[in-house]
């Protein structure tokens, strides 16, 4: 059987705060370059949002909506968000808003999701310019009548039209910051503990004993000479 040295928790938490200067070390250099990195090199997102709500045609408005029918308007708003996210749809935007768009482009932009598995939708629309972010999506909720055409079912009203965001939703400097530091502290751990635990040199003559299963008959000195 293969000797293995027994590491201990304290000696690793030891060994790791003779070193501490050196992970303060990475931890800083780490987190300035996720801060310049996110601040000078990375290319700020704008995110527009609006929200519209689905109500399906039978259903009554108001205070004893079914079940049944608030059932019926979720399964509408998964339709509507595919058809808001179909060329066809995306086409008409491009064309309204002639700002150089393809409806792919368009699509990549888009996201639309269900609120709280509720009936109202949330549209977004993300890209490096603020306003053309608002423009698209406000072009979107324009023509959603269009989408209630093509489903003949249901109806499509808008509840929050779309604003120019003021500030970017990415990159998100600070968390990044945090995770460069988190990164540098980690990295210079494994340069210090690593060396530590694949070392397999003898340190003294209890380890001769355990790895070798015979008794240590003696120890010869350091003998430091003097010099005249």
């Amino acid at each position: 059987m293969e000797w293995e040295r027994e590491i201990k928790i304290t000696d690793i938490i030891t060994l790791i705060w003779r070193r501490k200067w050196l992970i303060a070390a990475f931890v800083l250099i780490a987190a300035v370059a996720a801060y310049c990195y996110s601040t000078y090199y990375v290319t700020p997102q704008y995110t527009a949002t609006g929200t519209l709500i689905v109500r399906n045609a039978e259903e009554k408005v108001n205070t004893n909506v079914e079940l049944g029918e608030l059932n019926a308007s979720r399964v509408l708003a998964n339709t509507y968000i595919e058809i808001l996210k179909s060329g066809n749809f995306t086409n008409v935007v491009a064309s309204d808003i002639n700002l150089n768009y393809t409806a792919s482009q368009i699509r990549g932009m888009l996201t639309i999701t269900p609120r709280d598995e509720t009936e109202i939708l949330e549209v977004r629309v993300r890209n490096t310019n603020p306003h053309h972010a608002a423009i698209i999506l406000n072009a979107i909720l324009n023509n959603v009548d269009a989408a209630v055409r093509i489903v003949k079912a249901g109806t499509a009203i808008v509840l929050d039209p779309a604003t120019v965001p003021k500030a970017p939703s990415s990159p998100n400097i600070p968390r990044n910051t945090v995770l460069g530091g988190f990164i540098g502290a980690l990295i210079s751990a494994l340069i210090i503990v690593l060396p530590h635990i694949f070392d397999i040199t003898v340190r003294d003559e209890k380890e001769i004993s355990e790895r070798y299963k015979i008794p240590v008959l003696g120890v010869i000195p350091t003998i430091k000479s003097e010099r005249n």
